[in-house]
């Protein structure tokens, strides 16, 4: 059983040493091989992407012996020697004359390694230098190959000023690429997030972007036929530690843990279809012999998050997505705070569950990207902050509070539960009230959750066998509480009378519908039996947020 490495992304460290390599490598191959030899990829953190470098660091110096076995190797390629230039560019860069400074050092001491002149004193000028002059040296054309590009914008990015005065300096550092083309053999850049949202497109917008081709979309992470070839010898020892530590049934199998893990730690996906697990959660589950948040808890920014959390997904629950055009993800643009759902999907909150694809080929308009929460891992920690973020919207509303909500259930008053309905909604950004019952779902779903300490259980979507019922909340007074809600689009012309008498009448009749599916579907049976009493609850939302 070989070694488990930890934040270890040295390829040579990690082959001499006899730690598990995850073989890449025939990725790596198709990759130098395509005729795109300048090429960009985002990944969120801690996904392997300086780990890639390295490899292709590796490659490049021609060091086959390294290789051997792997399927590189096995593929029959030619290690031919380049001269290879790796920038890590994370910075310190609190400042912009601390990030050209540590820059120009990391730049001068690249050059003098490499026994080459340098005669400029800008970032870029001396990149051009250490490129033009390696090529002309060696007789060759050079490898450059930039790790962590965005790492001086984004770990700013609660400080505009800065991320603004930094993506300047990056930008024209970048653009040297272009003017070194003549000498280059291969160029890779990776980072988090893709440059258009950096303000970085003018520098970097000519690499090909493989981010989101299919042919590489598990070229970081692992999937599950990887999980079990590279860490299958390690199911039976871990099921057992689990077990023994009550962490797992004692009849659990180890299909149980298999599956326990995918939960966790798996449903990245860059193309809708490939599925990868999160590669640092899995070297520490395995190491610590426990379930945990171990990609989540190493985030640079939980404040900052929790405020991109709750700005743009009151309304995502674990069963519904996010429905996005393509180019929201595939190109974004610039934002000044980010507080945007790129921002989520780029660092790893979000991934894509499904893309719907249009019947008429040429509408591309009509394609969509479904966004989901990827697992249990990020959803666990995702709903902490949701929750934490409307309780300080709840403390803000004296008459949405819990012992208002219970009043209003135990006298059964419909008139005032809609107003208390209806001031939840009132009292989110606009941006949230979108034509649709699963919005609506999604923000009750969460308002609820931010109350969970006052509950035995908030539901959404739970299954019953009429069917699903849309959400369930189980009072600690034994009292359950079955919603349904109905959603009738605003359809309201002139001709139709008084808009006020026109709504009120189409409000009525869907949360008369909503209480006749929790009848007709027989959703408060099984409660009844038990002898615990239920209070139904049709709630019909007209238009933006309208309820009766």
């Amino acid at each position: 059983m070989k070694k488990l490495s930890y934040n270890v992304s040295d390829f040579k460290k990690i082959i001499n040493s006899g730690f598990v390599y995850v073989d890449k490598t025939k990725l790596l191959k198709d990759l130098i091989e395509s005729p795109s030899n300048q090429v960009f990829l985002a990944r969120p953190r801690r996904f392997g992407k300086s780990l890639l470098l390295r490899t292709l660091h590796a490659i490049f110096e021609g060091d086959a012996d390294l290789f051997a076995g792997l399927e590189i190797a096995k593929a029959g390629y030619k290690f031919e020697k380049y001269p290879v230039v790796y920038v890590n560019m994370a910075l310190d860069s609190y400042s912009p004359t601390i990030l050209h400074t540590g820059l120009m050092d990391i730049l001068l001491d690249i050059g003098k390694s490499k026994g080459v002149e340098i005669s400029s004193r800008t970032p870029s000028g001396v990149l051009r230098n250490i490129g033009q002059r390696l090529a002309e040296k060696h007789g060759q054309k050079v490898v450059i190959l930039i790790d962590e590009y965005d790492y001086p914008i984004s770990h700013n990015i609660e400080d505009t000023a800065v991320a603004k005065a930094n993506s300047g300096i990056l930008s024209g550092f970048y653009s040297s690429l272009k003017e070194l083309e003549p000498y280059l053999h291969f160029v890779m850049v990776t980072g988090v997030t893709r440059y258009s949202m950096m303000g970085l497109s003018s520098g970097l917008n000519h690499l090909m972007d493989i981010s989101f081709i299919e042919e590489y979309a598990a070229i970081c992470g692992f999937t599950s036929e990887e999980l079990k070839l590279y860490y299958g010898d390690r199911y039976d020892l871990t099921l057992d530690k689990l077990k023994k530590l009550g962490k797992m049934p004692s009849t659990s199998s180890k299909a149980d843990l298999i599956k326990k893990i995918l939960a966790y730690y798996d449903g990245y996906s860059w193309d809708g279809e490939t599925r990868v697990l999160n590669p640092w959660s899995i070297l520490y589950f395995f190491n610590r012999c426990k379930f945990d948040n171990f990609w989540f808890n190493t985030a640079p920014s939980l404040n900052f998050l929790s405020h991109v959390i709750s700005t743009n997904c009151l309304a995502l629950t674990p069963n519904n997505f996010i429905g996005v055009d393509p180019d929201t993800i595939v190109n974004p643009q610039l934002v000044n705070d980010v507080s945007s759902i790129p921002y989520l999907f780029y660092t790893g909150y979000l991934t894509i569950g499904t893309i719907i694809e249009p019947d008429d080929i040429n509408n591309y308009d009509a394609t969509k990207y479904n966004l989901k929460i990827p697992n249990l891992e990020v959803n666990t920690k995702f709903n902490t902050l949701l929750k934490s973020s409307l309780k300080k919207l709840i403390n803000k509303k004296d008459d949405i509070n819990f012992e208002t909500f219970i009043n209003l259930i135990n006298n059964k008053d419909s008139i005032k539960l809609a107003s208390y309905i209806r001031t939840i909604f009132s009292s989110l950004p606009s941006m949230h009230h979108q034509p649709n019952e699963s919005r609506y779902h999604g923000i009750l779903w969460g308002y609820f959750m931010g109350l969970l300490q006052d509950f035995d259980k908030v539901g959404i979507e739970v299954a019953k066998s009429g069917g699903n019922l849309d959400l369930l909340l189980l009072l600690k007074n034994t009292t359950h509480v079955v919603m349904e809600l109905k959603y009738h689009p605003d359809d309201w012309i002139a001709d139709k009378g008084e808009w006020k008498d026109y709504v009120n009448a189409r409000l009525e009749a869907t949360a008369k519908l909503a209480l006749k599916t929790i009848n007709n579907k027989k959703y408060s049976e099984t409660f009844h039996c038990q002898g615990v009493e239920v209070v139904e609850v049709g709630v019909g939302i007209y238009g933006k947020g309208e309820i009766f």
